[in-house]
């Protein structure tokens, strides 16, 4: 239930740093229209660089490529270390993700300036995952107030929030926070699932997309 146009499935890791910085929006190109000759014509990108994505949609809207609809975010936030940040770098070459907070109102921050760049959508790092160096796929890594203010000021901005999270516990955590699909849901038991469908506490359901 998402996509990330801007990358390659089979060039990962170390090898990323072999390309410019352009040729991923070229790739953008090459993925938009792939999706759409799928027949799939709309699309949520919920993490890219450099506002990517943003770029693809605005190319497409515009007639200029093939594409589906792009429902956009713009970068994913996550902590310092985490699943969202850039980890395959030593100290001396040290380079913090653009969308990387450490508190509650670093989190409000973002959601406002990913807004004012493009973001149609929020995509957070709840947890670690399962292709990023340095964490474990079901560890936390954002806690229950910075995903709180985080949704807060989405849903006051007037958009949805996507976590990806791994894990019954995790997942749970950032259902409590307000989040409103969980992407990926590895590791969760049949029990979770049913626990989210009768949730009669919150009275809403959230959306889980399991990729």
């Amino acid at each position: 239930m998402h996509v990330h146009l801007t990358s390659l499935a089979d060039v990962g890791g170390y090898r990323t740093f072999q390309y410019t910085d352009s040729f991923w929006s070229v790739v953008g190109v090459a993925n938009a229209a792939k999706t759409l000759n799928a027949g799939f014509t709309t699309v949520r990108n919920v993490g890219a660089d450099q506002f990517q994505d943003v770029g693809l949609r605005e190319a497409v809207d515009g007639g200029y490529i093939p594409g589906p609809r792009i429902v956009t975010a713009g970068y994913a936030i996550g902590a310092t270390g985490g699943h969202c940040d850039s980890n395959a770098l030593p100290p001396s070459l040290d380079k913090k993700a653009d969308s990387v907070i450490d508190n509650p109102e670093q989190g409000r921050a973002k959601v406002r300036w990913l807004r004012k760049y493009g973001a149609e959508v929020i995509k957070i790092c709840a947890t670690g995952g399962v292709f990023s160096l340095g964490d474990s796929v079901g560890a936390q890594q954002l806690g229950h107030e910075e995903m709180k203010v985080i949704v807060e000021e989405a849903h006051m901005l007037g958009m949805k929030v996507a976590a990806h999270a791994h894990g019954d516990e995790r997942i749970r955590a950032a259902i409590e926070a307000g989040i409103d699909t969980i992407e990926h849901c590895s590791l969760a038991s049949d029990a979770m699932k049913w626990l989210w469908q009768f949730d009669t506490h919150r009275l809403r359901t959230p959306l889980v997309a399991v990729a």
